[in-house]
């Protein structure tokens, strides 16, 4: 799940959307992203999911490297 949050937090940090916009768009609350983002806490399945879809990434069972 490691892989997953840091790939998340670099698609997040890049995206040209504001944090505000992905939360409202992932129907995530700005408090639960930001405390995400700031590394204070983890995310569940369901909301990186959420996220993920709002920045048009899939996810998968497999790991980057294979």
């Amino acid at each position: 799940m490691a892989d997953l949050a840091e790939t998340l937090k670099r698609a997040i940090n890049k995206s040209e959307m504001s944090r505000y916009e992905i939360a409202h768009k992932a129907d995530v609350s700005e408090a639960v992203l930001s405390r995400f983002l700031s590394g204070e806490r983890g995310i569940t399945l369901e909301t990186a999911g959420k996220i993920a879809k709002v920045l048009k990434l899939q996810l998968t069972g497999r790991s980057p490297t294979g």
